[in-house]
């Protein structure tokens, strides 16, 4: 009884590490902006007063990508694919 206790330990140990393999799989990669074609551009400049500053950008392959730079509520570049 110890022994397949022991072996069913170890099996569900080696299955857990080997899952977490095929999660950092699925992670996001890091994308180069500079490579994708722009599809449409729309860029929002200061102004005397509190007005968001920030530029949107949808690519053809469609990742559209955020980056909010003053007085908006999200200040960093964030992407999203639209499928």
């Amino acid at each position: 009884m110890k022994i397949l206790l022991k072996t069913t330990s170890y099996a569900l140990f080696f299955s857990l590490l080997s899952a977490c393999q095929v999660f950092s799989f699925w992670q996001k990669q890091p994308i180069d902006f500079s490579k994708l074609n722009k599809l449409v551009a729309i860029s929002k400049g200061a102004c005397f007063g509190r007005c968001p500053v920030y530029t949107m950008v949808v690519y053809d392959n469609g990742i559209v990508s955020y980056e909010g730079k003053d007085n908006t509520e999200k200040k960093r570049l964030i992407h999203q694919t639209t499928f």
